[in-house]
């Protein structure tokens, strides 16, 4: 390992209540710029395990109908 990689720090935070409603805020910003193209939309990652320390980043996991299109989808997001 480099030493420019040992230098980095992952900073955890205790769990956080309004990760869920975070997640909710942002979904639904996702929801309505790709209307009709999303086939699932979840809150994956360790910020959506309640009572779980996690970094404070919302991860989302966004299938859409077909990947391959990505002028459909990409300049919305």
């Amino acid at each position: 390992m480099n030493m420019e990689a040992m230098k980095l720090r992952v900073r955890l935070a205790e769990h956080d209540p309004r990760w869920s409603l975070d997640y909710s805020r942002l979904a639904r910003r996702v929801q309505v710029a790709l209307a009709g193209e999303i086939v699932a939309l979840e809150h994956v990652g360790s910020t959506s395990v309640p009572g779980l320390a996690a970094k404070p980043v919302i991860d989302m996991l966004l299938t859409v109908r077909d990947s391959r299109n990505e002028s459909v989808y990409v300049p919305a997001l």
